[in-house]
């Protein structure tokens, strides 16, 4: 097999996997909105994770800052619902290279979003990832522009970004901690991994902050391609003045708070090998 037929193959797979596993792992806020022709507006990402008999969603602590005074809202199986939960968040106006939260959901909202989303066992959250120069990386999340209204409701719809760490020079360019951050590429034209046709530029990902960023590993299997997913960060931003790039938190710090606030009290390193 030529390594264009491999990489086209691994693309397929790649977006299948996003669409049939991340998508129903990533959950979108919403917000009221005032004097908007939508009664909500999109307000960013989360990834649904289970720890221990507990409904989690982890984001990005700028999504969740202002939601006492404006509550955020999610898409369930009876129509747009209030989040009901407790937070904990970073306070990244203080370090602007942390930028995570999580919240813990009520019980009953919880088992209400498992009828129609998949939470993420602590097996599928991998920590120490040393980052590879391949495109082996997906952010899956809802972005501001993909939202419609049909006959009176809101609609919404993900989207799924396959991509590779950027250099060096980026993350001194931007002075990002490679300790706390993971910086992805995101500019020039891209390619559209549902028709494999190049388009001239990659879409604006603006409302992605808090979805998940995911390793893709490739499962050997007889006769096909499988893939396996692994979540490794939780995007924080886009910049893009000099360099183009998407901007995520490593995973272990948001686990390394629960852990601190007694969420759980067993090695997670150990399930996630």
């Amino acid at each position: 097999m030529e390594i264009k037929e491999a990489e086209i193959i691994f693309q397929g797979a790649a977006l299948k996997l996003s669409q049939d596993k991340l998508h129903f792992h990533t959950i979108q806020f919403l917000i009221k909105k005032k004097n908007s022709k939508y009664n909500f507006n999109p307000y960013g990402s989360g990834v649904l994770v289970e720890i221990e008999d507990q409904y989690l969603i982890f984001t990005a602590s700028h999504v969740v800052e202002t939601a006492d005074s404006d509550p955020l809202f999610i898409l369930t199986r009876i129509g747009v619902t209030q989040v009901i939960g407790s937070s904990s968040n970073t306070n990244f106006k203080n370090d602007k290279n942390t930028d995570l939260a999580y919240i813990i959901l009520d019980k009953m909202l919880g088992l209400l979003l498992t009828e129609t989303y998949q939470f993420l066992p602590l097996t599928k959250i991998s920590h120490s990832h040393v980052h590879k120069e391949t495109a082996n990386y997906m952010v899956c999340g809802y972005p501001d522009k993909n939202l419609w209204i049909k006959e009176g409701d809101i609609i919404t719809g993900s989207s799924h970004f396959l991509l590779s760490m950027a250099n060096e020079k980026t993350y001194e360019y931007y002075h990002f901690d490679k300790q706390k951050n993971y910086v992805l590429n995101f500019a020039g034209k891209g390619v559209d991994i549902v028709t494999g046709k190049r388009s001239e530029k990659i879409s604006d990902p603006y409302g992605m902050s808090g979805s998940g960023l995911w390793y893709l590993q490739v499962r050997p299997e007889p006769g096909k391609m499988v893939l396996d997913y692994f979540l490794i960060g939780i995007m924080m931003l886009f910049k893009k003045s000099r360099y183009h790039v998407l901007v995520g938190n490593k995973i272990e710090l948001i686990m390394a708070d629960l852990q601190a606030n007694g969420i759980f009290d067993f090695d997670w390193k150990v399930l996630s090998k």
